[in-house]
């Protein structure tokens, strides 16, 4: 009788004594957007997104499940229900999930306030905890490793949870832990009779720690994903970007003599791929898939080591880092980041600083944050630890957007009427540009930080309008009939999208911008003829100049700004390729473009491979540099080692 390999013998076992009735299909609830609005819409969808995409990734395709739709037909053949965000639930979908729970299915639920839902997964619900500074919650820290899949913790940055307790039958299965390592008393996971609770969602960042924990709680409840999964990464692990194939992989990172850069690493490295390429297709073959997938998670890291080994730093390059927190990796320790940016080969930090009424730093104009409360100004913290190491300092600056001021603030600019007004009448958080208080208000703030403080430029972002529909303030009527030289009589309908005048208020929305660059470049170059001027600006060109007024074109041509960098966020190389073309052509551009890299963003989540495959797009294009966004522990810990034994190496 022929032998049963080990493999086999497990999953027969499985598949008679585990998997429960409705193995097969891992359901995900899509939420009902249509109903949220603001924070909770935004993060409604992202959530969605994210989750489907790492399980597609995984080779482990969701079944969409739209909420309203939540019922026993729906769920049927399902073995494992994801709740990305639905904090809306009704009575009759919470019956759907108690009968799905019934029938032996489990579930992974993110974030949620709902206590009839919590009752069901056998956890108590705490009220909603929100930290009032950075980094209070900054690791999820696994306490029960079953699998040598699970990570031992994953990189969130998160500024607030919504915390569950164990009931009976409950235990906690990860804690969070601040920047400094220390537990804090919310958990972070839950493990329950039904499945898992979350405190907070999956963020982006450290990705691939986060697919290897979503496939070991869903493997642990259906066995029959580890065959999908090992045959999708026996293809992604092996090929790395822009090759097409493992073998043209292989070609690419290889040495070509003895004496090439790295060429022992790479080599010895790129044997023990070849090896474990064999050696997971051996394990493919025995029903082995558990294990070749733990292989192949190795394999992979293996090979993204020996293609950044392969590559090559290139001299008199920008190579910057956007810092969202402004307070560099560890709150309140600027010193350890100068440090790490200079050991990673990184020569130019953009804090996020400064915004219509709050600071980061010491202004006798704008409030202080509480951030800069409890840490001290951030600006001298930062350029006292990175002047001396060679790092420029260029000051992040948000632009019109109110979402972060006091409320007290944001009241007192819309009874002066200087927010900016949708065509509906609806005021939005945004200061209106057409508002010649709101413009000197900006531009004094930046003036102020400029004559006080040696930093190497200003960087705007938010240096546009917030969307196609806006603004219909007073001051931007009074504003468009300058522009025109004329009374508009029916506003805002001439003005709005296919009204008789919406061509010429698009080009005005853009006039108004471009004339506030201007402007601020003026005032700017006559208190500091040596500071650099630069901003943060949408990739797609021409577009986002009706989307959002935003002509950056323009102000290249008229010399406003001393570099631009275009947010080319894309996981597609050809795409970004193409939007940095269109931008490399504008007029007086050249040496002026650095383009931006969302190496972890709402649009783009990239690998090391991608990261420097778009590196190398830049160089070869003639750019000279390049800004990653963003600065945090997972940037720090997953993608800097990449870089800097290559792309970035310090020399």
């Amino acid at each position: 009788m022929r032998r049963v390999s080990r493999g086999l013998y497990c999953l027969l076992l499985s598949f008679f004594f585990t998997i429960p009735a409705t193995a097969g299909k891992i359901g995900v609830v899509s939420p009902n957007v249509e109903k949220l609005s603001g924070d909770a819409r935004f993060f409604a969808i992202s959530s969605d997104r994210r989750l489907k995409r790492w399980l597609k990734e995984l080779g482990l395709p969701a079944t969409p499940i739209t909420q309203s739709a939540l019922n026993n037909q729906s769920l049927k053949g399902v073995s494992v229900l994801i709740l990305p965000y639905n904090p809306d639930l009704t009575s009759a979908e919470l019956q759907a999930i108690s009968r799905h729970f019934d029938r032996g299915g489990k579930a992974l639920v993110f974030q949620n306030a709902n206590n009839t839902l919590a009752g069901l997964m056998s956890v108590n619900l705490g009220k909603k905890v929100t930290s009032a500074r950075s980094g209070t919650y900054s690791t999820i820290k696994l306490n029960n490793r079953y699998s040598s899949l699970i990570p031992e913790e994953l990189i969130q940055h998160s500024w607030h949870v919504v915390p569950a307790f164990p009931k009976a039958g409950s235990t906690i299965f990860a804690s969070w832990l601040n920047e400094r390592g220390q537990k804090r008393p919310e958990p972070a996971i839950l493990s329950t009779p039904h499945g898992y609770w979350f405190s907070q969602l999956l963020l982006d960042g450290d990705n691939t720690a986060k697919k290897k924990l979503l496939l070991s709680l869903i493997g642990k409840y259906d066995p029959m994903v580890w065959k999908n999964v090992a045959t999708t990464l026996r293809e992604s692990a092996t090929t790395i970007e822009p090759y097409p194939n493992f073998k043209a992989t292989l070609l690419g990172i290889s040495p070509r003599h003895k004496h090439a850069p790295n060429a022992a690493k790479r080599n010895a490295l790129l044997a023990n791929v070849n090896r474990m390429v064999t050696q997971t297709a051996r394990e493919i073959r025995n029903y082995e898939y558990q294990q070749a997938v733990e292989h192949l998670f190795i394999l992979e890291h293996q090979l993204q080591t020996a293609n950044a080994l392969a590559q090559q730093p290139q001299r008199g390059e920008l190579r910057g880092l956007w810092d969202h927190d402004g307070t560099g990796i560890i709150p309140g320790d600027w010193e350890y980041t100068a440090r790490t940016l200079q050991q990673h080969g990184f020569n130019a930090v953009f804090p996020n600083l400064l915004w219509p009424g709050k600071a980061h730093l010491r202004s006798n104009l704008t409030p202080p944050s509480k951030t800069a409360q409890q840490y001290g100004d951030q600006l001298q913290a930062a350029l006292r630890a990175c002047k001396p190491r060679g790092i420029d300092v260029h000051l992040w600056k948000v632009c019109w957007r109110l979402s972060n001021a006091p409320a007290s603030l944001q009241e007192d600019m819309k009874r002066q009427g200087r927010l900016q007004i949708n065509s509906k009448g609806q005021t939005t958080p945004w200061l209106c540009p057409s508002s010649s208080a709101n413009r000197a208000m900006e531009i004094k703030s930046l003036i102020e930080v400029a004559k006080h403080y040696p930093l190497q430029g200003i960087h705007l972002d938010y240096i546009r309008y917030p969307d196609r529909d806006s603004s219909f303030s007073p001051h931007a009527r009074k504003a468009f009939e300058r522009y025109l030289g004329k009374k508009v009589a029916d506003w805002p309908k001439a003005a709005h999208r296919g009204g008789r005048l919406s061509g010429a208020f698009q080009k005005f929305r853009a006039t108004e911008i471009t004339q506030f660059v201007r402007e601020l470049r003026h005032e700017l170059k006559a208190v500091r003829p040596d500071i650099q001027l630069s901003a943060a600006v949408f990739g797609k060109y021409p577009a986002c100049i009706d989307s959002v007024g935003q002509d950056y074109a323009q102000w290249l041509k008229e010399g406003l700004v001393d570099f631009l960098v275009p947010m080319n966020y894309t996981d597609n190389p050809a795409r970004f390729s193409e939007w940095l073309s269109v931008q490399n052509n504008m007029p007086s551009a050249y040496g002026k473009i650095y383009p931006g890299i969302g190496a972890v963003s709402n649009e783009s989540e990239l690998r090391p491979d991608q990261i420097i495959h778009q590196m190398n797009i830049a160089r070869k294009k003639g750019n000279k540099g390049v800004v990653l966004f963003r600065l945090d522990r997972s940037l720090e810990e997953r993608i800097l080692p990449f870089l800097s034994i290559g792309s970035t190496r310090p020399q």
